[in-house]
């Protein structure tokens, strides 16, 4: 009976309607034991086959990829990593903002205190930047859980600051710092100005001033900052925590919400930067 349930709850999600599926979800919740395999091979066929899942009429991946999120369960951490890491050709179409609002809070709640498939997404360079930068982003929201020592990630995400990782230009840079800005790693200041130095940094998403003046900031207080971000990102309350689908331009954005001046638009600004010159690149290839 169970079966001819999940089939209909899954048939349900995917059904692009423009309506959160509250009902569906709540009763997904109960069958969690059940349903969590079912979700985990959704995410498993968009890895595979991500065409499918690419016109805008489907949701199921969306629904999936949110629950397992919210449900913590370590064995998506991989499989959703794979769906994230699909073509540049699907990626937009497939998951939208997602890469830049959501991925971060799905790696963190996966991953089950193990934080090194994370750390070798952020270094994949053949990943999409903004999913590099999703996964630059989890390690802060663990940081703000206390489920690792900031000096580690400090450490870890000074070291993407080199160009045969960041490359010359291009949004990991300014995410990076925005990040070690906002974790209060002071140590990384003499990095931060380095690559401002060098012209990798774009100042228009925040500039050495905005960095500094962070860190002239009490430390206590930019961290119960960034505490409170994250307690924004991840809900307790499942409908809080999924019912962005259906409403998708409320989705709040998380990348990037580390320095004052890097606003919606700033975002917004460097990722179509990044989408030109990617279109140019295929179209040079051509």
């Amino acid at each position: 009976m169970n079966e001819e349930i999940i089939e209909a709850l899954l048939e349900s999600f995917d059904y692009c309607d423009g309506r959160y599926k509250r009902r569906e979800v709540e009763l997904a919740v109960t069958l969690r034991e059940q349903i969590v395999p079912r979700l985990i091979s959704v995410l498993e066929d968009v890895a595979a086959d991500p065409a499918p899942y690419a016109d805008g009429e489907r949701d199921l991946h969306l629904y999936a990829a949110a629950l397992l999120s919210y449900f913590q369960e370590p064995e998506a951490h991989l499989p959703i990593i794979a769906a994230f890491t699909i073509s540049d050709e699907y990626l937009e179409d497939v998951w939208g903002d997602l890469t830049t609002n959501s991925l971060p809070t799905f790696l963190f709640q996966t991953c089950n205190g193990s934080f090194a498939a994370i750390k070798e997404l952020a270094l994949n360079t053949s990943a999409d930047d903004y999913v590099r930068c999703s996964a630059a982003e989890a390690l802060t929201y663990a940081v703000a859980r206390g489920a690792v020592e900031s000096e580690e990630v400090e450490r870890f995400l000074a070291s993407l600051l080199r160009v045969e990782i960041a490359g010359e230009r291009g949004p990991l840079w300014d995410i990076v710092i925005s990040a070690l800005a906002g974790i209060y790693a002071e140590g990384a200041l003499d990095v931060i100005k380095k690559a401002f130095a060098e012209g990798h940094a774009w100042a228009g998403f925040a500039s050495l001033e905005d960095i500094e003046a962070e860190f002239s900031r009490d430390k206590e207080e930019v961290l119960e900052r960034l505490r409170e971000r994250v307690d924004r990102y991840i809900p307790t309350d499942v409908h809080d925590y999924l019912s962005w689908i259906d409403d998708k331009e409320e989705l709040p954005s998380s990348i990037g919400a580390n320095t004052p001046k890097a606003e919606k638009k700033k975002k917004q600004a460097t990722r179509t930067k990044s989408k030109q010159a990617k279109k140019s690149k295929r179209k040079n290839r051509k």
